[in-house]
């Protein structure tokens, strides 16, 4: 019974939600972090439109998971 319910963690879609805001939190602060030190215009568009690819990839990732 122990072994089903460890495994339940991993099957839980609220482990995944969990890690995906911290992840996403830790990558708003680092993208803004740089954009804030970073006076070249075209360098912030370049990582803001990485920042929502990542994103987009890490919603994607988790609604298949």
């Amino acid at each position: 019974m122990g072994d089903v319910q460890h495994l339940s963690v991993f099957l839980n879609p609220q482990y995944y939600i969990l890690m995906f805001v911290t992840m996403t939190a830790l990558t708003v602060t680092r993208c803004s972090y740089y954009l804030v030190r970073s006076h070249d215009f075209l360098t912030s568009m370049l990582k803001i439109v990485f920042f929502c690819s990542v994103v987009l990839g890490s919603v994607i990732c988790c609604v298949y998971l």
